[in-house]
């Protein structure tokens, strides 16, 4: 069993390509949390994943969510691991996620991450990786979750995660201030005229977006996975004044398994 949570499609490629490794299936934590579906039950011989994208060196906030309220059944030290997906590294978000399954009585055997393209464009200087870089990450991504899956399937007690530089000063000093201050989706608007395809509101993790007039409105509990900006086909939606002349990015499922 493998809960996965993805705004850009890396997450649930990394997930969906482990579970086709393993023998697994895999469960969206969004659809599980809009279904109110929490209690989940383990077979003897199982596995319990968790993949998902790290947000400002920290835990997205519906993956936090989604761990507070999870309920397995049936758990008895059964083979228990995460992957994180990054731009470039994790910090110390490794450490918060494995406190936060303890604190539910889980134990965590394994822990991984894995490098893939950009698509954090909020901020002066951040922008998507080019079309090369993306090629490069997703080729090294390929053989990254083929490594991971061995581990997974050998139940190797392992940790590798790319914390990069100064990581306690990235989680436990900048991630705050990221929840603090950037955490607001009133700087959303679309520059453009709106066709009304609905794909920002079905494409919202935790049902943010409604379509009002014709254009999309925003409710006021964004968790910033930036799903909505990144996937609108026509490329409207903005935030703010930040993301003009900057690029878009979603992982081409399809594609990408070729």
């Amino acid at each position: 069993m493998i809960f996965y949570f993805s705004g850009t499609g890396n997450s649930k490629w990394v997930a969906d390509s482990i579970a086709d490794n393993t023998g697994e299936h895999t469960l969206s934590m969004a659809e599980a949390i809009h279904g109110r579906d929490f209690i989940f039950e383990l077979s003897d011989d199982e596995v319990l994943g968790f993949v998902f994208p790290v947000h400002a060196w920290g835990l997205p906030l519906i993956v936090i969510r989604f761990i507070s309220q999870i309920r397995i059944v049936n758990y008895s030290c059964q083979y228990v691991f995460f992957v994180m997906t990054c731009g470039d590294d994790t910090g110390l978000a490794p450490n918060l996620f494995v406190k936060a399954l303890n604190r539910h009585g889980l134990h965590c055997n394994g822990g991984f991450s894995v490098q893939m393209p950009n698509s954090y464009i909020l901020m002066p200087g951040f922008d998507i990786d080019s079309k090369a870089v993306q090629k490069d990450k997703l080729a090294k991504g390929s053989e990254r979750v083929k490594e991971i899956s061995a581990y997974i399937n050998n139940r190797e007690n392992r940790f590798a995660c790319h914390k990069g530089v100064f990581p306690a000063l990235k989680t436990y000093i900048l991630k705050p201030l990221f929840f603090k201050y950037m955490i607001d989706d009133k700087p959303f608007h679309i520059e453009g005229a709106c066709n009304m395809c609905r794909v920002c509101e079905h494409s919202c993790p935790v049902s943010n977006i409604h379509l009002k007039g014709g254009e999309p409105v925003w409710s006021g509990h964004c968790i910033m996975c930036l799903a909505c900006i990144h996937r609108c086909p026509s490329g409207i939606i903005q935030y703010g004044n930040r993301t003009q002349n900057k690029g878009r990015y979603f992982l081409n499922y399809k594609e990408c398994i070729k």
